[in-house]
């Protein structure tokens, strides 16, 4: 996701660029920081499953990787609302995705969408409320 950061601000998207690098930030620290409150294990500690992919850091709940696609699926959106339907598709991809890997349960996607999203729409009405972006 930075890397798209970076491309917007290169083409001259500003706005789309402060509002999705701002909502990295406060997702990424509210996700890590509900990972070490709820410190739930993940599922193929618990199961006798062999993940797909193995993850050493943090816990489970919320999926850190839903929550990131859900939030820029909710900035983008913003901007670029005629492409609604692929951000979020790709977006449940990626949450779908972290339950088949076997490295989380499907209520941490489900949480870390709600989360992402939720994080997402605040932060847009905020950064609106105070015209953050906009050229004098």
């Amino acid at each position: 996701m930075c890397l798209i950061v970076i491309l917007l601000w290169l083409k001259g998207e500003r706005k789309p660029a402060i509002y999705l690098a701002l909502g990295l930030i406060v997702d990424a620290v509210l996700v890590y920081t509900l990972k070490v409150i709820i410190h739930r294990p993940r599922p193929y500690e618990v199961l006798s499953i062999m993940p797909l992919e193995i993850v050493d850091s943090f816990r489970s709940l919320p999926s850190g990787h839903a929550s990131t696609a859900f939030l820029s699926a909710t900035i983008l959106s913003k901007f670029y609302g005629k492409y609604f339907v692929v951000f979020f598709a790709i977006a449940a991809s990626i949450g779908f995705s972290r339950v088949y890997l076997g490295v989380h349960y499907p209520l941490d996607v489900i949480v870390g969408a709600i989360t992402g999203r939720l994080v997402g729409i605040l932060l847009v009405d905020l950064l609106d409320c105070f015209q953050v972006g906009k050229r004098p």
